[in-house]
């Protein structure tokens, strides 16, 4: 199920962030988000977990409209979010932060057998599942973000610089974790400023500068120097 974003504009207060923004995710695909800080990336991830609603423009998931959809029907849609740095509940245990992802789904059953799926999935969290969240590693705790993310099983998943703030290690281990996502089907919507790590990842490509989309298409079709002159919004394409 694809995640169509067209002409999105959008920002906060009355001041504009984003100008007619475009955007596809379709599923089995990563499409990376590049652009220097500023230039609009966390803003159109916001948009299309339902966390800021736009000025103008269209935002659908398999041709259905998602405006004025609430937060939590963005999540029973499918959509799901990995915040940056991970964004557990440091004061709840592993288990609690598992069972916090299907919060918003209504079979439990499904819910429980998801979550002990994780628990297979990552050996870790079942050893620490008792432990406060806020005891882990970095690389734990965005472990446990994408495991919690997982158990709702989502069609879209929203990445918002899950490498920021984590060791070269760590940050090998969740780009690694996400090529094994994309081949398991769902649209990876994924914002980064590591650029060297995330682009061998991506299948499609937008890079952002001043709210405006520089560059929109194959990650095939743009080298470093192109990348670059994107992201000073010296060129569109």
């Amino acid at each position: 199920m694809s995640l169509i974003a067209g002409n999105i504009t959008a920002g906060y207060g009355k001041v504009q962030i984003l100008t007619n923004v475009g955007i596809n995710v379709a599923p089995g695909e990563v499409h990376c988000v590049f652009g220097p800080n500023g230039s609009g990336k966390s803003t159109l991830l916001k948009v299309c977990a339902g966390v800021l609603k736009p000025w103008s423009g269209a935002l659908e998931l398999d041709g259905q409209n998602l405006l004025g959809f609430l937060g939590h029907e963005f999540i029973r849609a499918g959509i799901v979010t990995v915040p940056q740095s991970g964004g557990v509940f440091s004061e709840l245990s592993v288990l609690e932060n598992l069972q916090a992802g299907g919060l918003a789904l209504t079979d439990k059953t499904a819910v429980r057998a998801s979550i002990e799926s994780m628990l297979e999935r990552f050996p870790i969290l079942r050893e620490k599942k008792q432990a406060r969240a806020g005891s882990l590693s970095g690389g734990q705790r965005m472990l446990l973000a994408f495991a919690r993310a997982l158990v709702s099983k989502p069609k879209v998943l929203l990445l918002d610089e899950p490498s920021a703030g984590l060791a070269p290690v760590v940050v090998k281990e969740v780009f690694g974790l996400i090529r094994d996502l994309r081949a398991q089907g769902p649209a990876i919507l994924l914002v980064e400023q590591a650029v060297k790590d995330a682009l061998p990842l991506a299948d499609k490509v937008t890079v952002l500068a001043q709210g405006e989309v520089q560059f929109s298409g194959f990650a095939k079709d743009i080298n470093e120097t192109e990348l670059a002159k994107a992201y000073l919004g010296l060129a569109k394409a």
